[in-house]
């Protein structure tokens, strides 16, 4: 009866520790959280101001690239460079037109931004909901 019990069986594998693919994930998000953390971290943590442009600006790139390999087929690496360049053009469309206002209202345009993109979301047919008004 003890010789029976004096393997114990092996339950886990460490095949995920050597697979590039899954480092290779595990890397992009990493890198895309640490470079969206360091922003946050420059505007909140040595200005104190509460910004929620740049979370607006992420959420577009990251629907843009949803859709981009989704519905159109483009492969991930086509894509990505074509998200960044979207998201770079709505950043430009709130940014440049609040260089010309003045101190506090210049925050507040890209700031504004965040909300803005969760409304046009919300009510947005293309994803997924339909408009509650």
């Amino acid at each position: 009866m003890l010789e029976a019990f004096s393997t114990p069986p092996i339950a886990v594998t460490f095949e995920s520790f050597t697979d590039v693919a899954f480092w290779t994930g595990v890397g992009i998000i990493a890198g895309t959280y640490t470079i969206f953390a360091l922003g946050l971290q420059l505007n909140v943590g040595f200005t104190g101001i509460f910004n929620f442009g740049q979370a607006a600006f992420m959420a577009i790139g990251a629907y843009a690239m949803a859709i981009l390999t989704t519905d159109t087929g483009i492969s991930f690496w086509l894509s990505l460079p074509i998200a960044v360049l979207i998201a770079i053009a709505f950043g430009l469309v709130v940014g440049l037109p609040s260089l010309r206002l003045r101190t506090r209202s210049r925050a507040g345009s890209p700031a504004s931004a965040g909300p803005t993109c969760q409304t046009c979301s919300r009510s947005s047919s293309s994803s997924g909901r339909s408009p509650s008004r």
